[in-house]
């Protein structure tokens, strides 16, 4: 879901026509028919890395009494 919400947000054309994506479910299309299945997970890793820092971050602040 990253790189969907990711590839979505930089495309800074105005014109609608323009945008490389029209919506989620082409980007989705185009990802697939360009790079396969693995190309959904491009930055998995560094997600869940990004992602892991609210665990420690939230649970400190909960963990405190």
């Amino acid at each position: 879901m990253e790189t969907l919400k990711v590839k979505l947000q930089i495309q800074y054309e105005v014109n609608k026509a323009d945008r490389q994506f029209s919506g989620p479910v082409d980007c989705i299309r185009k990802i697939l028919r360009k790079q396969g299945i693995l190309g959904l997970y491009n930055g998995f890793l560094g997600t869940i890395a990004f992602r892991s820092n609210f665990m420690f971050f939230f649970g400190s602040f909960e963990g405190s009494p």
